[in-house]
Order: structure tokens, then C-alpha cells, then sequence
């Protein structure tokens, strides 16, 4: 598991498949507004799918009822070790209690990992032809044997999800944010490529993104 969390660090290209699913009534929602951080000159994804109505007819796809907007990101991202404020350290103290007096001793502890800070940065490309750039970012922590992701924040105290092992290429993690279920499913295909699916249901949410994360050549 620890290799498994070690073998993030570094730069990967990704690419994103983007499809929301809708009853023609409804308008586009993204799922993914609370984690994605919106620059300047950057676009709101959410505003992309609320103002679907004015976009071209071809950008909209009948599926059993279902309209189908499509849209992809491509760019890079980055795991690099931190210093993270987080309940994790790279030692921890212990105190000692006697009857006559208390004493604290550090111990160091190599189980102990440092957090890595996840940051993405990439271009939306929408069926129009426009495009836009995003921009997200996460902390993965490796606690009690276990891999962690929370909200980007100094300390993390936000969880996103807890990787749950069915092999050891298959994991799943599961985010609830009332009323909506956030699933997501990772495949470690190699040590030079993963994939992300999230799946997103709710009462106005139907939404899925599959990212493939392939590791970047290292430059001198």
C-alpha cells in the first residue's frame, strides 16, 4: 500500500472524458464546483452546463430520453510531497507519567508519510469549439495503512474519500454530500498509468468523468 501511495509522486498528462446526462427539463449542474477552483480568465464549468440551452443543437444528444453533453479536458498533474499541516509527522511524542514526574519523549516513526499536494491544470474543450482552462486540487494522505483524499485546505480536514482495496489494481472510494453519491473507481492498469472514474448521482445530477493518468517523461 505504501508503494502503492510513493508511486503517485511525480508529473503525469491526463486525459478527461466529461458526459452529463439530464431530463430535458433540467439544466447541467457540475458536481465538482466545491473542489474545482475557477480563475479569472477561466471558465465555470457549471456555467457551461446551465447555459447548454443556447448551444448549438449537435452539442446535445438524445440517449433514452436523456440529453448527453460531452465535453474533455486535457493538461498535466502533479503529486509533490508537502509540508502539509495534517495530523501526520514525521515523529510523534509519547508522555510518560511517574508519580514524581511526567516526561515526553520523540519517537521517529518511518511509517509516518508526508502528504503530497494534487494539482491539476487543463483545458476544457467543449463540442463548440471553445474551450477554457480549469484548474483542481487535492490532498492525498497515507494514514493508519490506509490512502486518504481530502479537499485541498491547511490542515486537510475534508474527506473526499478512502481508497478501499478489491485487488490490487482495483480500488473504490465513495463521497456523500447530501443528496448527492459521489462514486469513484481507480484502475492501476501499470506503474506508468492509472485511471479515474467518478460517477455522480442525485436528484439533479447524472454525471460521470473517466481521467486516464499516464506519467510524463522526466526532463533535466
Amino acid at each position: 500500500m505504501l508503494k502503492l501511495f510513493q508511486s503517485f509522486i511525480g508529473r503525469w498528462s491526463f486525459h478527461r472524458d466529461i458526459s452529463h446526462f439530464a431530463q430535458t427539463n433540467q439544466t447541467f449542474v457540475n458536481p465538482f464546483l466545491s473542489s474545482t477552483t475557477v480563475t479569472p480568465t477561466s471558465c465555470n464549468i457549471s456555467s457551461q452546463f446551465q447555459n447548454s440551452g443556447s448551444s448549438s443543437s449537435n452539442n446535445l444528444l438524445m440517449n433514452n430520453s436523456l440529453l448527453e453533453e460531452k465535453m474533455t479536458v486535457d493538461g498535466f498533474a502533479t503529486f509533490t510531497q508537502d509540508s502539509v499541516d495534517s495530523q501526520s509527522s514525521s515523529s510523534k511524542t509519547t508522555t510518560t507519567t511517574t508519580p514524581s514526574s511526567t516526561t515526553s519523549t520523540t519517537i521517529d516513526d518511518d511509517k509516518i508519510v508526508q502528504p503530497l499536494r494534487y494539482e491539476e491544470k487543463g483545458l476544457l474543450f467543449k463540442e463548440d469549439g471553445t474551450s477554457c482552462p480549469v484548474t483542481q486540487r487535492y490532498i492525498y494522505c497515507y494514514e493508519h495503512e490506509k490512502i486518504n483524499v481530502y479537499f485541498d485546505g491547511n490542515p486537510p480536514t475534508r474527506l473526499l474519500h478512502s481508497l478501499d482495496f478489491v485487488n490490487s489494481a482495483l480500488a473504490t472510494g465513495h463521497h456523500w454530500c447530501p443528496p448527492d453519491n459521489y462514486d469513484a473507481t481507480y484502475e492501476f492498469v501499470s506503474s506508468s498509468e492509472f485511471k479515474l472514474t467518478y460517477c455522480v448521482q442525485g436528484p439533479k445530477k447524472n454525471y460521470r468523468m473517466i481521467t486516464t493518468f499516464k506519467r510524463a517523461a522526466t526532463t533535466d
